[in-house]
């Protein structure tokens, strides 16, 4: 299965494979596994969940279900007085509906739900490229419509199919403005040297059928990034934020901002607000997140260059960073490793994290840690505090080591943080050996 989402993983991990059974929650050393997928309903959860406000959680898995090529699912919350968790397949892909979801969804207020597949579509449209010998299209952005009164089924809506020069191989999910526009990136495709892009669509004029797909910017592997495998975050004015995990200065990846033009139908503006350099970061695969402050967070996979590794990491495996607005004066942004890991308390953050109200940030590592068996480790569930008054160190506490078996193994998706519990998903192990949703409490 050679998607594009799972190739660096796969090269540094276990083995892929897909399917969903659900079994009564079962706590371990602080985590408490939700729903352990298998082979029927989904397998292979790489992406983050979401919750509506009742706390059922959403998600997607890229692998199984009926038509085997992945699901969207719902874990519903536990009646009261019980503990089981109810997983419940909404829907099924079956290729050209779109196939492999990787990607975390987006909630909307009416209710629908919003994601991407890394591949499905218009099948054939992606040149030679083929999964199980049969050829498959570059990916789509979807909606999912809860059922109707009376009904049961939830219905799938392919809002955009990409072909190849409009983008290919979204491997992030999609965000949305007021106005009800929705905003991604995909990994590779887009003109002018098809190094990935962030495009916009826009919602059909009334009475017509179709959504506008507008690329606002498209990478050319040189100093404004190339491959993202992370989405965009909107600020207050319109402006778009995301990292690449490849490119730059260093072509060891950067942080983009990219500014909506001043009138309409003009070029939007990008920014490289960091180069990483290996001592700094390198490859983020992650997201960015804001704080209340203005300041930008999120992970890189590497740091620290060897000569002898394919990749930045082999001495400190992935940090945390901070990007800090520089004043009007100085210009720029200011970056700052809030945390470098070193394998026995994690390595490779491949997901972005989220923070609390104190300003502590969490997050997962896709190795490291330690295991039985496993030198490179299962992952770990971390938390960074502020420093202290007058300190500058921030203060690593690692909550959870994935350890595989029942309660699941290394995480790469983010954590969703409601109350003072944190929920995510790891695609591998558990008791079927097809990944879990898990939970943490804070």
């Amino acid at each position: 299965m050679a998607l594009h989402a799972q190739a660096f993983f796969a090269t540094h991990g276990p083995a892929v494979a897909g399917f969903i059974a659900l079994w009564g929650a079962s706590a371990h050393a602080g985590e408490t596994a939700l729903a352990a997928f298998t082979a029927s309903g989904g397998g292979r959860p790489m992406a983050g969940l979401v919750a509506d406000a009742q706390g059922n959680l959403y998600g997607t898995t890229a692998t199984g279900g009926a038509g085997g090529y992945g699901t969207v699912f719902e874990l519903q919350k536990p009646a009261a007085g019980k503990t089981a968790w109810t997983e419940i397949v909404l829907y099924s892909f079956h290729g050209s509906d779109g196939a492999s979801p990787v990607a975390g969804l987006l909630l909307s207020k009416a209710g629908n739900l919003y994601g991407t597949t890394e591949i499905g579509g218009n099948v054939g449209s992606c040149g030679n490229a083929t999964l199980g010998g049969v050829p498959y299209g570059c990916g789509v952005v979807f909606e999912l419509t809860p059922p109707a009164q009376g009904q049961a089924a939830w219905s799938e809506h392919v809002l955009y199919a990409f072909s190849g020069p409009d983008g290919a191989f979204p491997l992030a999910g999609v965000i949305m403005d007021a106005e009800g526009n929705l905003y991604g990136t995909t990994n590779q495709g887009g003109a002018p040297t098809y190094g990935g892009e962030v495009f916009e669509l826009t919602p059909p004029a009334a009475g017509q059928p179709a959504w506008t797909e507008t690329i606002l910017w498209g990478f050319t592997y040189k100093l404004d990034g190339a491959l993202p495998w992370s989405g965009v975050i909107l600020d207050a004015k319109g402006n778009l934020y995301g990292t690449t995990l490849y490119g730059g200065s260093y072509y060891l990846g950067v942080v983009y901002e990219l500014t909506p033009p001043a009138m309409a139908g003009g070029a939007w503006t990008q920014t490289t607000l960091n180069n990483f350099v290996c001592t700094d970061g390198a490859y983020p695969a992650s997201g960015l997140v804001f704080d209340a402050h203005g300041n930008l967070y999120g992970t890189t996979m590497g740091s620290v260059f060897s000569s002898s590794a394919d990749y930045c990491g082999s001495d400190v495996d992935g940090t945390v960073f901070e990007l800090s607005p520089s004043s009007a004066a100085v210009g720029g942004w200011t970056e700052h490793v809030l945390h470098a890991f070193s394998v026995s308390d994690g390595a490779m953050p491949q997901a972005g994290v989220v923070l609390d109200a104190a300003g502590a940030v969490y997050g997962t590592t896709s190795t490291g840690g330690t295991a039985p068996n496993d030198l490179q480790g299962g992952g770990t569930v971390f938390r960074l505090a502020p420093p202290a008054k007058g300190k500058t160190a921030w203060g690593l506490s690692t909550l959870y080591m994935f350890k595989g078996g029942r309660f699941g193994a290394n995480p790469v998706s983010p954590l969703l943080l409601s109350g003072t519990e944190l929920y995510g998903t790891a695609p591998y192990a558990g008791a079927a050996e097809f990944g879990v949703a898990f939970e943490v409490t804070k």
